[in-house]
């Protein structure tokens, strides 16, 4: 049996607008773009790849997507696969469980190299899980795909029941103590001292000052008075462990 899947991922405005240099806009579409193409390997990775048609947008072949620097995916997906209607929602959750691992992944790289050579405590590897878990806004919907001709009206369909769960999506709040990242004002920044309710202010900016000081002044990695949370400064430091070459 065939179903038509919708797969939308975000936040995008947001996510892409909390910048403060070149790099951090480049990165905002580029990870979004990274995202997209994990989640359509996941797809052929998990359905099998003989069972997902691809209809927006096409797979692109390693061999040019390794020589692009550009955003060239959008952040959501058409397809059609082969796969009875209780094992595609099994399937499309772990779909969804693979992408939020894959930028946890990326993120863990992007501030290890961030902080390379310093040695970092537990609490800061807890923070970058626990922002990087629950960032990823990661919506579908599918329906049954009998008849080919009757496409354009199961397209609507599908794109309707995905507006729906975007407009139904749970809101979850963490709490957090500590001061917040400078960039996006969304997140706690990361910090040497896990922080805490008891804490002074005085503690907080000490906590902050240990982790950011010693790097503070590289224009590649923090400018002057920059706290990051985990996202920006995977943000911040994707291009660098993509290894391409900095903006002028």
């Amino acid at each position: 049996m065939e179903q038509l899947v919708a797969f939308s991922i975000g936040p995008v405005q947001s996510f892409i607008a909390s910048a403060r240099k070149t790099t951090d806009l480049w990165s905002g579409s580029y990870i979004l773009s990274e995202l997209t193409q994990k989640a359509m390997t996941l797809m052929e990775e998990i359905f099998g790849a003989e069972s997902v048609e691809w209809i927006q947008p096409q797979p692109m072949k390693a061999a040019v997507l390794d020589n692009r620097e550009i955003a060239s995916f959008p952040n959501r997906f058409i397809c059609i696969v082969s796969s009875p209607l209780a094992e595609t929602k099994e399937k499309l959750h772990r779909v969804e469980t693979g992408l939020t691992e894959y930028l946890a992944e990326v993120a863990r790289a992007s501030v290890g190299l961030l902080f390379a050579g310093k040695v970092l405590p537990a609490s800061v590897w807890k923070q970058v899980e626990e922002q990087v878990s629950d960032f990823l806004e990661i919506f579908w919907a599918f329906v049954p795909f009998e008849n080919r001709d009757d496409f354009h009206d199961k397209r609507l369909e599908v794109e309707s029941m995905l507006a729906s769960v975007k407009n139904n999506r749970p809101i979850s709040f963490r709490q957090q103590h500590g001061l917040v990242c400078t960039v996006c004002k969304q997140r706690e920044a990361l910090s040497a001292e896990s922080p805490t309710a008891e804490m002074s202010q005085g503690e907080l900016k000490a906590g902050l000052r240990m982790l950011w000081g010693n790097i503070q002044g590289d224009v590649s990695r923090s400018q002057e008075g920059e706290h990051l949370c985990a996202v920006c400064s995977t943000k911040r430091m994707r291009r660098k462990v993509l290894k391409f070459e900095p903006f002028p």
